[in-house]
């Protein structure tokens, strides 16, 4: 359940929220908005073909080796480190960003391939209220980080 609620923030704040347009006005400046959304889509087309010619392979093995936990650990921190190396990469180095985002999304979509494939061990009664409350705390979590972000953004334009 808290899976979800740090799954949701990732979605909320990097895919929807602030990644397109931090990438469009820092890591893509200096090219036209057209060749911006063409990167970005790229990117994101690139981490979905690898998705479906790996997760097949990788669910084979979870599933012979019983390892979805350490699969999804494995690409919840690909997420995570490549998301994090973002912030280091300077200004108008789109494709090094292009490159790190696909990675991140990539770790982001795998780990949930684990995730959800992790819910469908519980009976039907605990799997529905486990994946209710996931999903209402998916919610929450995408919801609070989101506003966490936007003050974070607010108060650091007003000292700046």
């Amino acid at each position: 359940m808290l899976y979800d609620w740090a799954n949701s923030a990732y979605a909320t704040i990097v895919l929807a929220g602030f990644f397109p347009i931090i990438y469009a006005e820092y890591f893509a400046s200096s090219i036209i908005d057209s060749e911006r959304t063409l990167y970005l889509g790229v990117s994101n087309s690139i981490a979905s073909i690898i998705l479906i010619l790996i997760a097949p392979i990788f669910g084979l093995l979870s599933d012979k080796f019983s390892s979805k936990k350490i699969f999804l650990i494995i690409f919840a921190l690909l997420s995570i480190l490549s998301t994090s190396l973002l912030s280091i990469i300077s200004q108008d180095s789109y494709v090094i960003a292009s490159i790190f985002f696909s990675i991140s999304l990539l770790g982001f979509m795998m780990s949930n391939v684990f995730y959800d494939s992790m819910l469908l061990n519980f009976n039907s009664q605990k799997y529905d209220s486990i994946s209710s409350i996931g999903y209402a705390l998916g919610y929450l979590g995408g919801g609070l980080a989101f506003v966490i972000s936007l003050l974070f953004l607010y108060f650091q334009r007003t000292l700046l």
